[in-house]
């Protein structure tokens, strides 16, 4: 019989299977992996995270670039003072520009160097002098 825009047939229209996958072909789909996000969350810590002082692997959140979303951070911490501000353990996908020394303030002597992505070049983030 004829099938209309979403997929369904005369028949499952006439049934009101309309919308309704049978359950074999759910669990038959060759794209869906039931295991693969604890596979891939055990990939992540393994790989991309360091471990701590405890030997364990944490981080507070996964950053990415807010221009072109390129994973930059994997592994970070909040930061204790600023509620929007973050501490990365490590970086990835950047490029530090260390031809134009920042500082925070008049007067302030620590010097800062702008942190970029290193697919778009956005600015991502500062790294002080010894970092």
């Amino acid at each position: 019989g004829a099938v209309d825009a979403e997929g369904t047939t005369e028949a499952e229209e006439a049934s009101g299977q309309r919308g309704k996958m049978p359950h074999d072909q759910l669990d038959a789909d060759p794209l869906h992996d039931p295991g693969a996000d604890d596979d891939d969350e055990k990939w992540v810590s393994r790989e991309l995270l360091m471990p701590d002082d405890n030997d364990r692997r944490e981080t507070a959140a996964v950053l990415n670039c807010p221009g072109c979303f390129t994973p930059v951070c994997y592994q970070c911490q909040k930061h204790e003072e600023y509620n929007r501000q973050w501490r990365a353990v490590e970086v990835r996908n950047c490029d530090v520009d260390r031809s134009n020394a920042l500082t925070m303030a008049k007067g302030d002597s620590a010097r800062y160097f702008a942190v970029r992505c290193g697919t778009c070049a956005a600015d991502v983030g500062l790294v002080d002098e010894d970092g």
